[in-house]
């Protein structure tokens, strides 16, 4: 067992934490989260999420009242759900805000009555709510803390989840931002934003960073793309492990059938494109412009271009190179 993550139950029968989930059971390196129960009196073990495939989503789980309140993988969204815990097992139900908005947990009183959260997406400035938590239930939401008024005034652009046909046949799913003042019918020069890990994902929740700003490129007239690749986490266990030993192979054409699509719709102006990414996504980035010479500009940060240099230096670089290409550079 490799478990981390602890969290204690209130009442200390027993405790929570998450467990890595591989195809290979000798190397987790590349691997999905579930969530499981380690009860006292029994000394047992228990999963908690496995009925869910695609496992525990980007966020933190809090123990709440008689259960925990979990954050689920599903894509290009996350999917909040309240697990009550009962003498026959787990019950699970969805908790939604009343605002239609994305939640993320970040909080719950020691007896689970309240808890405290952010509501977005990917083109609303997070606000940080609370509300009572009533059998799964959130009711009486309010807002707990006023912030981003400053973003608020600043040019946010119209973003939606959009899909194509990738590598495989596969159906890839990525997040469009519109360029501020968008006309259907006009095409518009674009950026691909590509996240790290490989096994990151972007989300459908606002994030404006040093690494990525798709309102700020939003706002001076261009088109972002951010593209969940092949090996992308957030998509269950097959999906990033297929990246394995076929590293560059699926994620390279994920990419650019995503640009070939939106240039066929008249969104992309096929003169004016551009690629950047940080960490991994700067590796597919640098990738993408020796695989055709369609990008006119490329901003890629912390990639590598030298995979032996990666091998020897990088911190993970071994346990990086085993796990996606099979082994060290001389084999």
């Amino acid at each position: 067992l490799d478990p981390d993550s602890f969290h204690w139950r209130h009442d200390g029968k027993g405790f929570y934490c998450r467990r890595a989930f591989a195809s290979d059971s000798t190397d987790d390196y590349v691997s999905i989260s579930h969530l499981w129960y380690f009860d006292l009196k029994s000394e047992s073990l228990r999963p908690v999420t496995t009925f869910w495939g695609r496992g525990l989503g980007m966020g933190r789980w809090h123990v709440a009242g008689d259960g925990v309140l979990v954050t689920l993988a599903d894509g290009s969204k996350n999917r909040t759900a309240y697990i009550r815990h009962t003498r026959k097992g787990f019950s699970r139900s969805f908790v939604e805000s009343p605002s239609g908005l994305r939640i993320r947990a970040l909080a719950a009183m020691p007896g689970g009555k309240r808890v405290v959260y952010m509501i977005a997406d990917a083109s609303t400035v997070p606000r940080v709510m609370t509300a009572e938590l009533r059998s799964g239930r959130l009711k009486a939401e309010r807002e707990l803390i006023e912030m981003g008024a400053g973003l608020e005034k600043r040019i946010l652009v119209r973003s939606e989840i959009v899909n194509w046909t990738g590598a495989r046949g596969d159906t890839v799913e990525g997040i469009l931002y519109y360029p501020h003042g968008y006309r259907e019918g006009r095409s518009y020069p674009l950026m691909v934003d590509l996240h790290g890990g490989p096994s990151g994902a972007d989300l459908d929740f606002f994030s404006e960073r040093w690494s990525n700003y798709p309102h700020l490129l939003g706002g001076r007239g261009l088109a972002v793309l951010k593209v969940n690749y092949h090996g992308s986490g957030n998509f269950g266990l097959e999906w990033i492990e297929s990246i394995k030993n076929r590293y560059y192979e699926y994620e390279i054409p994920d990419i650019l059938t995503g640009v070939d699509m939106l240039v066929e719709k008249g969104i992309a102006h096929p003169d004016s494109l551009g690629i950047m990414g940080w960490s991994n996504g700067s590796i597919l980035a640098i990738a993408a412009c020796l695989e055709t010479d369609r990008f006119k500009v490329l901003c890629a940060g912390a990639g590598d271009v030298n995979w032996i240099s990666d091998y020897g230096n990088c911190a993970f670089g071994a346990a990086f190179d085993n796990a996606y290409f099979g082994g060290p550079p001389w084999e």
